[in-house]
C-alpha cells in the first residue's frame, strides 16, 4: 500500500492496534480455529459442502484468501473477523505475484481447497491489485468468488474502475478503529450474499 507520506500510515496502524490491545488487555490474540474443509470436484457436492447446506460446517465459518503486504493491516483484518465472530482458515499472500501463484495452484489441482472469499489490497507489491483481480476472475475455479478490495483511496475513478474489472465490494481503509472493525461485517455480507448466488446457479 502507498500513501503520501509513509510514516504517517506506519504511525497510524500502530495507533490502532495499540488501541486494540488497550481495550482487549493483552497484546497479541490467539489463533483462530482452523477449519478442515472437504472439497469435492463435483460442483453440486462442493457447494453443498462448502455453504453448509450438509455436512456439519459451522456457520460462521469460512476460508479467507487475504492478499495484504502491511503486516498491521493484517493484523487489524484479523481482528475484525474475530469481532465478527467468523471462524476463518487463514492463507494470507504478502505480495501480487504469491497470491497469483496460489490462483495457478488452485487452477491446476482440482482437488486443491479454494477460499470462499479475497480481501485484496489493491496496492500490493510486484504484481498489482488489477493483475491479481484479472487473475481471479479468468480462473475457472474462482470466476464466481466474491472480492472485497481494500484500499486507502477514496478515488471514484478506481472503485469504478475495480467494479468493472470484477470486484464485488470495495472497502476504503479509514483511519479509525471503530470503522476498520465494520469489514468483518462486511465479509460476512459478502459470503453469504454469494453462497446464496452460488446455490442458485447450481440450481440447489
Amino acid at each position: 500500500m502507498s500513501l503520501a507520506d509513509p510514516n504517517v500510515e506506519i504511525h497510524d496502524k500502530l495507533r490502532l492496534i495499540n488501541e486494540l490491545d488497550r481495550k482487549t488487555n493483552r497484546a497479541c490474540h490467539s489463533s483462530e480455529d482452523r477449519a478442515t474443509l472437504c472439497w469435492n470436484p463435483e460442483k453440486r457436492e462442493y457447494l453443498l459442502k462448502a455453504y453448509g447446506v450438509m455436512g456439519n460446517r459451522h456457520p460462521d465459518q469460512l476460508s479467507l484468501l487475504l492478499v495484504e503486504d502491511s503486516p498491521a493491516d493484517v493484523y487489524l483484518v484479523r481482528e475484525a473477523m474475530r469481532r465478527e465472530g467468523l471462524r476463518v482458515d487463514w492463507d494470507i499472500a504478502d505480495d501480487g505475484e504469491l497470491a497469483i501463484r496460489r490462483i495457478d495452484e488452485m487452477d491446476s489441482n482440482a482437488s486443491a481447497p479454494c477460499p470462499d472469499v479475497l480481501l485484496l489490497d489493491l496496492n500490493v507489491p510486484r504484481r498489482t491489485g488489477d493483475e491479481v483481480l484479472e487473475r481471479i476472475r479468468q480462473s475457472p475455479r474462482l470466476a464466481h468468488t466474491p472480492v472485497v478490495i481494500m484500499t486507502s483511496s477514496a478515488s471514484p475513478a478506481d472503485r469504478d474502475r475495480l467494479m468493472k474489472l470484477g470486484a464485488t465490494e470495495y472497502f476504503r481503509k479509514p483511519s479509525n478503529l471503530r470503522d476498520f472493525m465494520k469489514l468483518g461485517r462486511l465479509v460476512r455480507e459478502v459470503h453469504e450474499r454469494c453462497a446464496r448466488l452460488e446455490q442458485e446457479r447450481a440450481g440447489l
